[in-house]
């Protein structure tokens, strides 16, 4: 008989210790897994700092200038310091606009890239000087400027326009360029006051802004 009661007590001690473990087990909260937390926090800071490459960059540099400039492709790309821009402005007829940029080329945070281009308009050669502005110049300058040195013939005289225009792709950008000095400098169609409508630029490269691009060179 006490050895009937001793199984049944042992029987009895198993029988409750499953149900402790079914219970502990059916009462747990789901836990996410340990990283999920670090994880998204990392996603989110990578969105905040977009990473470009030169392939994505020069996309969206051919975007915004593409009424004007045909194609821009990677082997066109000629520097990208401001020693490299300082050096190419002061070879050209466009050398005394360097004033109107100085607060630019003063600022160690504007980015600059050197582009051979041909221009839609003459089919033309030019090199192009993109320089990115930093925020706190763009209520002057703008997102970009884009110096422009079209070759033009020595025999013909020439002066400096500046001006802004949008973009295809709705930013308001800053020209600087030399013209024949017959010809009529170009008019501002936007400004901090009346900005350009970049309603048909959507998407993740419509956040990005030129100084972005280009400061990936």
């Amino acid at each position: 008989m006490n050895r009937i009661k001793l199984i049944l007590m042992l029987l009895l001690l198993v029988a409750a210790g499953s149900c402790e473990k079914e219970n502990a087990f059916v009462g747990s909260s789901p836990m996410a897994p340990s990283g999920t937390g670090a994880t998204a926090s990392a996603g989110s800071q990578q969105d905040a700092t977009l990473s470009l490459s030169k392939t994505q960059a020069l996309a969206i540099i051919n975007a915004h200038y593409s009424d004007t400039f045909y194609p821009i492709k990677l082997e066109q790309v000629k520097g990208q310091s401001r020693q490299q821009f300082t050096l190419w402005l002061q070879s050209t007829p466009l050398a005394s606009s360097k004033s109107y940029l100085l607060p630019l080329l003063s600022n160690p945070t504007t980015e600059y890239v050197l582009l051979n281009v041909t221009l839609r308009a003459t089919g033309k050669k030019a090199t192009v000087g993109l320089v990115g502005v930093p925020n706190a110049l763009t209520n002057s300058y703008d997102e970009a400027v884009a110096v422009v040195a079209p070759v033009i013939p020595v025999s013909i005289p020439v002066k400096i326009c500046k001006w802004k225009n949008c973009s295809p792709r709705g930013k308001c950008r800053t020209w600087v360029s030399i013209i024949p000095a017959s010809a009529s400098c170009p008019t501002n169609e936007c400004n901090k006051n009346h900005p350009c409508d970049p309603s048909d630029f959507t998407g993740t490269w419509g956040l990005v802004s030129l100084h972005q691009a280009i400061a990936a060179f």
